[in-house]
């Protein structure tokens, strides 16, 4: 068995994210330092590629913007850590994550 290496809960969340000039992708989890970010097409992204990704998380009226690092890029998608996470994004990545983290992750997802 493999041992869990992330340091942060992750809960389901289900929204779309654009990728700077990447266009439009569907999260699948969302963690206080990071994301995975479903997408067909994996190939034109590297461990360590810095991106700006933008959405619009639950309960939230404006977009929130985050610079991200491809921190592992799989068959599926690619999963992604914050960086430089502006204090206004950080309470509104907070705001979501506490309302959420007690309805999911769903049983067997």
């Amino acid at each position: 068995m493999s041992k869990e290496k992330r340091k942060d809960q992750r809960i389901d969340l289900f929204v779309q994210v654009r990728i700077k000039h990447q266009g439009l992708h569907k999260v699948k989890d969302l963690s206080l330092s990071g994301l995975f970010i479903q997408t067909p097409n994996t190939s034109q992204f590297k461990t360590g590629d810095e991106i700006e990704v933008a959405m619009r998380l639950p309960l939230e009226d404006k977009l929130t913007r985050l610079d991200a690092r491809v921190a592992r890029v799989a068959t599926n998608g690619i999963g992604v850590k914050f960086v430089k996470v502006p204090p206004n994004e950080q309470v509104a990545l907070r705001y979501c994550f506490d309302i959420f983290k007690h309805t999911l992750p769903l049983p067997n997802s």
